[in-house]
């Protein structure tokens, strides 16, 4: 019986595809877990290598093509729609996880019926596959994952949890991730598994300014929608609070609609007025 979806989403990423599937097929029990790869605009290349998987293993994988390119927040999105196990998670196309984390990490859940998420500690890796250090996280404090990304990329969590804290935000193009992990953290209980979970691939911004500027906008503006205000006074995140403040800190856009958080966690305005 499936118990287990993981969730990838894809662009341009044919370098990463075979080590991907490869990836996947080293997985423990996989017979307790669907993929479904959601790809947007695939280039042939792509599509031949994800075919030939999903025709080869076709109660494994299931392949979305979205003919263009949309936010990695609306693919998540569009997934956890047709994501039907109690257990979801999200793996990025240049990751690899341990072959028995899926099933460690379920393990927890199973055994802490009052957690929701769970996560754990990661090898960051260079994209050539050498080791560039071990990331041991902390164990859970409310607080603490309200203000800094400690979840990202070794989250699972039960699918009954997108109930009680919405999807993605699709407003958020580089630091969603952050952004889910800080609203579940506002009302639900994690628990971290123990052990080595995955093999994170590190990506540079390859000299994009660009880039760094927006994931740094986005972080402030994660910081001013729960109330990280000592962050921005004392880190790098203060030069880009006025563009920050474009985004809606009070909602969040999911699947083209705009959500209130308090809707979520309804004690987020005694939060904010105490913060």
């Amino acid at each position: 019986m499936q118990r287990l979806t993981v969730l990838t989403t894809t662009y341009k990423s044919a370098r990463y595809l075979q080590r991907y599937f490869e990836g996947v097929m080293s997985l423990a029990n996989l017979g307790q877990i669907q993929v479904i790869l959601i790809m947007n605009a695939p280039e042939p290349e792509e599509a031949e290598v994800a075919h030939a998987y999903e025709g080869r293993y076709t109660a494994l994988f299931r392949l979305v093509e979205v003919e263009h390119r949309e936010t990695i927040g609306a693919s998540f999105n569009r997934g956890f729609a047709l994501a039907n196990t109690p257990y979801i998670s999200l793996l990025d196309v240049d990751d690899v996880r341990v072959s028995d984390s899926y099933d460690r990490q379920m393990a927890t859940l199973d055994a802490n019926p009052d957690a929701d998420f769970t996560y754990g500690d990661f090898m960051a890796i260079n994209p050539d596959g050498s080791e560039r250090g071990y990331f041991s996280q902390p164990e859970f404090d409310r607080i603490e994952f309200i203000r800094y990304c400690y979840a990202s990329p070794t989250q699972l969590f039960r699918k009954s949890m997108l109930n009680k804290v919405g999807g993605w935000d699709e407003q958020f193009r580089t630091t969603g991730d952050f952004e889910f992990q800080a609203r579940a953290a506002m009302s639900c209980k994690f628990k971290k598994t123990a052990g080595l979970i995955l093999y994170y691939t590190y990506q540079s911004f390859n000299g994009s300014s660009s880039k760094s500027r927006l994931s740094l906008v986005e972080s402030a503006a994660i910081q001013l929608r729960y109330g990280g205000y000592d962050r921005i006074a004392t880190y790098r995140y203060h030069p880009y609070v006025a563009d920050a403040r474009h985004y809606r800190l009070d909602q969040m856009l999911s699947d083209g609609k705009w959500l209130p958080i308090q809707r979520y966690f309804p004690g987020y305005r005694q939060m904010m007025g105490e913060r």
